[in-house]
């Protein structure tokens, strides 16, 4: 039994979580550069600035542009794996429809339409189709390997979604906590520390979810079925062979 479809689907989205895990890096690394580039003008270094200007100028590009080509090529391979699996295509829909409430939140932070609280609301909204996303590629991938007989990879698949959807959640409070009692400073600290760890196992999370997606890829290039289930639990136990004195 094979699922090439489902298989190059699962591929391409591989790929788009690594460039877009990638992008996230390269913003975070821009800072590096730019902070020497500031430091140069200060030690009358005009070429150490524009060195370190330049390099984070194409840290921050690099930044941009890799989430682009990511969601490209998620909703690319969303749309391709739909033909084996249906729970693709109900994630081909969330992800255009996060898609439109991304365009929105460009275009009102580029004409300066709304306010901060418009833009966190925006920000939510599409946060939370991503997460959606997420969960039906976890269940399409469940059941492919259902069909496939690895019910070690539906399990985990079952204990993944579970963790990405809670840690999410966990986040929202956070922010809720943030936003009502944003003048308590001890409550605003206590909500700043959870964010923080929230962020570190929403990570660790994040990249389970890419090591789940290349196991997902490995078994549906192989497309084996393992021991069938039912043949599990219907097989009779091995029992010692009694000894017959041979005549």
């Amino acid at each position: 039994m094979t699922f090439t479809n489902a298989y190059k689907g699962t591929k391409k989205l591989f790929v788009a979580g690594i460039l877009s895990l990638a992008g996230s890096v390269c913003v975070l690394l821009s800072i590096v550069p730019g902070i020497l580039g500031i430091s140069a003008v200060f030690s009358g270094s005009i070429g150490g600035f524009f060195t370190g200007g330049f390099a984070a100028l194409l840290l921050l590009l690099a930044g941009l542009l890799l989430p682009v080509i990511a969601y490209i090529l998620k909703m690319v391979g969303l749309a391709q794996a739909r033909y084996d699996e249906p729970e693709f295509y109900q994630g081909f829909l969330f992800a255009t429809l996060a898609l439109i409430f991304i365009v929105l939140d460009i275009v009102f932070s580029a004409l300066n339409i709304g306010n901060a609280v418009t833009q966190g609301i925006i920000q939510t909204v599409y946060g939370t189709l991503d997460v959606v996303v997420a969960v039906y590629v976890i269940s399409g991938i469940r059941n492919l390997a259902r069909k496939l007989e690895d019910y070690k990879m539906a399990q985990n698949g079952s204990t993944l979604a579970r963790y990405i959807t809670i840690f999410y959640a966990a986040g929202l409070f956070a922010t809720l906590i943030s936003v009502l009692f944003g003048s308590d400073l001890i409550m605003e600290l206590l909500a700043g520390i959870l964010s923080f760890i929230i962020s570190i196992l929403n990570l660790v999370v994040y990249i389970i979810f890419l090591v789940y997606l290349g196991k997902a890829k490995k078994m549906l290039k192989n497309g084996k079925a393992g021991p069938s289930l039912e043949k599990m639990l219907h097989a009779e136990p091995e029992t010692e062979k009694e000894l017959v004195p041979e005549n």
